[in-house]
């Protein structure tokens, strides 16, 4: 089943999710809090209306969004925003096309995946249950469950390959699993082809190169990623490389210094961050800012050091267990170097 895909565990933050008042008509389940009840409250039936999308715009092709985190969800309050509508009157349907995002395994994790799908078959019932309004209320008024739904998009193409991108109706509380007919309708067509939109290479760096001194500076320019040399020592923590200290090097651009932070505490969680893979290629939708990490260096109980890099996603931004394994941490010595390459040696 091509199904929609709900989030179990985020709430809907754009409606009001009045779950206590939802929980009092049962009595099995008991009150929201303890002590004497509370005085009973009514809630005014909301105001339902019916909606009806404009006309989507015709398009030259078709395009499913590039991520799974591009899809619409129920938290979207306009959706449908133009381009995307209703069918369009005399619009003649000569192929169907449907995006989700889907859950695979990729070396033994599950992640989301984007698929687009062809489908053949009587598009009667699809144009049928696609025509049926969409309701709508207001926010205040509704009691809906804190549950966060992906909508799939769905693109019908006519025979002079003109695209819509056509709206799902939804319930009041936007969720287009509340229209099921749309889904039965879907579900009736058969799949004559599948594009799977390819997913982000994982890969590990080279070993860091062990050296005999913490490099904790900043080049000149104000950014902290090393270059030349300096970067062809930079990678993963070595094997068999056990970590006794960790130096944190933090770029202070106002005073044109670093300030090298000693940290202590369990290793363990730093560990296991950094010996999570990066991600190159595959779909992308990537927010604009950059990452500039701050230098992290491991150092043994034989003083041996290795500037080791920090694991990324496909769009190089920073894997945030890291950031979180170092913040566990504590400082001990906080000590500022100027900001030209020198080189500190650091005590084990």
């Amino acid at each position: 089943m091509r199904g929609f895909l709900p989030r179990w565990t985020t709430p809907v933050p754009r409606l009001a999710l009045l779950a206590c008042l939802a929980l009092a008509s049962s009595f099995a389940l008991g009150g929201c809090t303890a002590g004497d009840p509370e005085p009973s409250i009514t809630l005014d039936a909301p105001t339902v209306t019916a909606l009806v999308p404009k006309p989507a715009i015709l398009q030259k092709s078709i395009e499913c969004p590039a991520s799974p985190e591009d899809f619409p969800r129920n938290a979207d309050t306009n959706y449908p925003a133009e381009p995307r509508g209703s069918v369009p009157a005399d619009f003649v349907v000569e192929k169907v096309f449907l995006c989700r995002p889907d859950m695979t395994e990729i070396d033994g994790t599950a992640k989301l995946i984007a698929h687009q799908e062809e489908l053949q078959g009587d598009f009667a019932p699809l144009l049928a249950a696609l025509a049926v309004p969409s309701e709508r209320a207001d926010a205040g008024q509704l009691v809906c469950p804190a549950i966060l739904e992906t909508i799939p998009v769905l693109w019908l193409v006519n025979a002079s390959g003109e695209a819509v991108d056509v709206a799902l109706p939804t319930t009041e509380c936007r969720q287009a699993s509340g229209k099921p007919d749309t889904q039965k309708a879907i579900d009736a067509l058969k799949i004559i082809d599948v594009e799977v939109f390819p997913v982000p290479e994982q890969y590990f760096p080279d070993p860091a190169a062990l050296q005999s001194a913490v490099a904790c500076s900043l080049p000149a320019g104000g950014n902290n990623m090393p270059t030349g040399t300096a970067a062809e020592m930079k990678g993963r923590v070595p094997d068999g490389f056990v970590p006794t200290e960790v130096i944190r090097c933090t770029p202070d651009l106002a005073a044109a210094t670093v300030h090298d932070d000693q940290l202590s505490g369990d290793l363990t969680p730093l560990l296991e961050a950094l010996a999570m893979p990066s991600e190159r290629g595959g779909a992308r939708s990537c927010l604009d800012y950059a990452d500039v990490p701050p230098e992290l260096w491991l150092v043994n109980a034989q003083g041996q050091t290795i500037n080791v890099t920090w694991p990324l996603d496909n769009c190089e931004h920073l894997n945030p267990a890291t950031a979180l394994a170092l913040n566990a941490l504590t400082i001990t010595t906080t000590t500022p170097v100027p900001a030209t390459p020198t080189a500190k040696v650091s005590t084990p």
